[in-house]
């Protein structure tokens, strides 16, 4: 019998708060959930579009596999190269997840001294009807009953997640419906497992003033959240200067550089660069440099790259600091045929690493719902923004097949990858002599 009134406690001591605090729980509570649909979607939405980075960033590092082993060979190459990486229409979409925890004493924390996530229980043993609860996080408290809300929607069906949403690199439209009749519904019938007492129905042992400010906070919060559209991305283009130095002991030096530039209200700020190695392994068998002096061609290179991207994006000029480290492994070999073409093929393993910090604010569509904003006037008008950091990680395994073909000091290339991306690149190189 304790732990009712305990139930009844509890929810007593909201009363006064609630009526006091009104349309500002409502929005705390929605920058919780906002917040939670984040960090469970953001992940696989942003996810396809880092394999899509990794697998069009590491690429077009050479172009033969042949690395000169002449001491006399030096060399300087300056070259301009293009990736076109193609979406293939599984990477458009995931399976999106809603915020959702039943509730539960394991889910509040309860512990046995009486302390819980949002406050704590005094206990009177001798009198269980004087015990009391203090409340010390109330809209943390309203929150897991909207999860445990959410939860059993789900449950029975009276809530729905869509099958499918777009991915960062697709283009769909979905959201999540959250009807407040159907909340209010939930909350009538929301229960709790209690050690000891059971299953409770915790709309009965509400103090109906009480009840009604709570349902009143149920039924005003935003009916839906609308998930990101995606970029409808059917290709992710780069391109990127190189030099390549050579040589010193059939090893050359690859480096890359952009400075940082804005690109435009669709990237922002970028800057990228990258340092490799690439060392000749047919210089251990081959007799010369000399195109019938080599059976065939090998090399082994190494690759890191570094870029860092700064931006405001949607309405409400979310800030968005990213940066990523790609390393990049290739196992070449190749053919020479003298002045005709020249022949390669590479695996290549490639990983890249990035930590994305954002700065953002409750979608401007929500704040239409609470009255931050109007479509009338859509300014932003949430004046405390959250902060999330969202760390990716991918590892690729690429296969390359290409074709280069020398004009003097000219030369064209153009090769094909084979990974989750159909990636095509190609390039132009000019090739100066070091005497």
């Amino acid at each position: 019998m304790r732990k009712l009134v305990l139930v009844f406690v509890l929810f007593a001591a909201f009363s006064t708060r609630l009526f006091a605090m009104g349309d500002s729980t409502t929005i705390a509570l929605a920058r919780l959930f906002s917040k939670d649909i984040f960090l469970a979607n953001g992940a696989p939405y942003l996810q396809p579009t880092v394999e899509a980075v990794n697998a069009v960033s590491n690429s077009r590092f050479f172009n033969k596999a042949f690395v000169p082993t002449d001491p006399k060979n030096k060399y300087i190459k300056l070259s301009i190269n293009g990736m076109l990486g193609i979406t293939p229409e599984s990477k458009k979409t995931y399976s999106p997840t809603m915020p959702a925890e039943e509730l539960s004493a394991e889910s509040l924390g309860l512990q046995g001294d009486g302390t819980f996530k949002y406050g704590r229980i005094e206990y009177d043993i001798a009198n269980p009807s004087n015990s009391k609860l203090i409340i010390t996080d109330t809209v943390g408290m309203l929150y897991a009953a909207i999860k445990g809300m959410l939860y059993d929607g789900l449950k029975k069906g009276s809530l729905k997640t869509p099958e499918k949403a777009a991915t960062s690199l697709g283009n769909m439209d979905a959201h999540f419906d959250l009807p407040p009749d159907t909340l209010v519904a939930l909350f009538k019938e929301l229960s709790i497992e209690l050690p000891f007492v059971g299953r409770v129905k915790l709309y009965d042992y509400i103090p109906p003033e009480t009840r009604d400010s709570i349902a009143r906070i149920f039924s005003s919060f935003p009916s839906y959240f609308t998930l990101p559209k995606g970029g409808a991305l059917d290709y992710i283009a780069a391109g990127t200067p190189q030099l390549q130095i050579g040589q010193l002991w059939g090893t050359e030096l690859l480096l890359r550089f952009i400075p940082p530039v804005n690109m435009g209200k669709n990237i922002g700020d970028f800057a990228f660069w990258g340092i490799g190695l690439r060392s000749s392994l047919s210089q251990y068998f081959n007799a010369g440099d000399a195109p019938e002096d080599r059976i065939f061609d090998a090399a082994f290179q190494v690759v890191y790259q570094g870029t860092y991207l700064k931006n405001k994006i949607g309405v409400t000029n979310a800030d968005l600091k990213a940066r990523a480290a790609m390393l990049d492994f290739n196992l070449e070999i190749g053919k020479s045929f003298k002045n005709v073409v020249d022949l390669y093929a590479a695996v290549s393993y490639e990983r890249i690493d990035i930590i994305s910090d954002y700065v953002y604010y409750l979608p401007i569509e929500v704040q239409f719902q609470l009255g931050m904003s109007s479509p009338d006037n859509p300014v932003n008008g949430d004046d405390k923004p959250q902060k999330t950091t969202i760390e990716l990680k991918d590892d690729n395994l690429k296969f390359i097949f290409g074709a280069s073909k020398d004009f003097g000091p000219w030369e064209i290339y153009a090769a094909y990858s084979a990974s989750e991306f159909n990636l095509f690149t190609a390039g132009v190189l000019y090739r100066f002599d070091v005497k």
